[in-house]
């Protein structure tokens, strides 16, 4: 016999809001790859419409996160409150997970864009980012909740979430290390792997207070960055196809071929020399 899962009030509250939120950001999805495929042209549409789609998820994930705090209540601390909560507060709170989609439509961009420049590959990359998108729609679609114990949508809202910020440091330094190294996609991976370990450590109740008190601020700056990792690949997706439409660019595209993704990877995404 399957067991009964009751549903919470404030799940059932919210369907609404999730559906409208689901079509905004299919409607966005939508123009940005038709945009991207007439600016371009077809010959390179099919790498380019999804690099369009990534810039433009994370854009309006930034835009929605700082509407959000710009308009949230006074009593919300940014620099202690965990940025989940925000989606409890009155009038603002759909926006959360409005933009939490658009972190998972941006990674879908970089996903796709990078695939169809050649530079996914089939391995740990490719699941790395299939897992960036499938928990920050888990992190959109189920919503938190006050008090304790934590409901079933909540946890399931918190272990998404965490999966998300360790997932997107991971893909950085697969990226990074392919071949040759990407000094600021290495390093800006391995910043979003030590804001992690602070915001989680600042859970504990036997860190100093004062830690305990910046664990907003820890996972804003995170947020930051891992927006600004999937920024990065998308630009390497974009790079990839600006590099094989030059004049000349084919015997390199053909060359990079016998190497495989790592030997692409390691060529498109800007180095800094050491």
């Amino acid at each position: 016999m399957v067991p009964h899962v009751a549903l919470t009030p404030k799940l059932l509250a919210r369907p609404p809001a999730i559906y409208n939120a689901a079509y905004a950001i299919a409607r966005v999805a939508i123009t940005a790859a038709r945009a991207g495929t007439h600016v371009v042209g077809r010959a390179s549409a099919d790498v380019v419409a999804p690099v369009a789609l990534g810039f433009t998820g994370l854009g309006f994930a930034a835009v929605f996160f700082v509407v959000l705090h710009a308009l949230a209540p006074a009593s919300l601390n940014p620099l202690r409150e965990p940025m989940s909560d925000y989606a409890l507060a009155d009038s603002v709170g759909w926006m959360f997970p409005v933009a939490v989609g658009f972190i998972a439509v941006g990674g879908a961009g970089a996903t796709f864009g990078l695939a169809r420049a050649g530079l996914l590959g089939t391995g740990w990359l490719r699941w790395a980012m299939t897992v960036i998108v499938i928990s920050a729609i888990g992190t959109a679609v189920f919503p938190t909740d006050e008090g304790l114990p934590l409901s079933l949508t909540a946890e399931i809202h918190r272990y998404a979430a965490v999966t998300l910020f360790v997932a997107v440091p991971i893909a950085a330094m697969l990226a990074a290390t392919a071949r040759g190294h990407d000094a600021w996609l290495l390093a800006t991976g391995l910043v979003a792997t030590g804001l992690l370990v602070a915001f989680l450590l600042s859970h504990l109740a036997v860190m100093p207070q004062a830690m305990q008190d910046l664990r907003g601020l820890f996972q804003r700056v995170l947020v930051v960055v891992d927006l600004a990792i999937l920024g990065r690949l998308c630009h390497a997706a974009h790079r990839a196809v600006s590099q094989d439409t030059t004049p000349g660019a084919g015997d390199t595209a053909a060359g990079a071929g016998d190497t495989g993704w790592e030997g692409r990877i390691g060529s498109v995404l800007p180095r800094v020399a050491g």
